[in-house]
């Protein structure tokens, strides 16, 4: 066999290989389940560098993974954090991020709130659904993960 055969099957796995290392990191960025990547870095920031996935314009939303835990992020128009939220399997849990910490209703820890307030969808995936209710002004998140039946 020549040379020249013996490097044909090697360039073509150098070139396999320089292929998988430019398209690997864009299949293992996260997604929203819309097609929006998750950020991994900026949780807590006013403005962090990933897409605001919010469905209420009224708020800003911005999705995080990292480790296999995801991260709802609620700013206002401002930036000023809200609330912040975790979820891995099914568990949700509020992060001491935010203004309303106190005012974050999870399936685990959930909270009352008023039959007749007024509320928003501010995010919903596959995984978890987010809403904000009204109450004398002040906000109120309630987080549910889509099978339960949570308010």
């Amino acid at each position: 066999m020549n040379t020249v055969m013996m490097r044909a099957p090697l360039a073509w796995a150098l070139a396999a290989s320089l292929l998988v290392l430019m398209v690997e990191p864009a299949l293992a960025q996260p997604s929203d389940g819309h097609g929006t990547p998750k950020g991994t870095t900026g949780l807590g920031k006013s403005s962090p560098s990933t897409s605001d996935v919010s469905l209420d314009p009224a708020w800003r939303v911005y999705a995080f993974e990292r480790d296999g835990v995801s991260y709802l992020q609620v700013n206002d128009l401002s930036g000023a954090v809200h609330a912040v939220v975790g979820l891995v399997g099914g568990v949700v849990w509020t992060l001491p991020l935010g203004s309303d910490v106190d005012r974050v209703s999870t399936p685990q820890q959930p909270l009352p709130v008023a039959p007749d307030a007024t509320w928003s969808v501010v995010y919903r995936s596959a995984e978890v659904e987010l809403k904000v209710y009204a109450e004398a002004g002040t906000p109120v998140w309630v987080v549910a993960i889509p099978s339960t039946n949570a308010p």
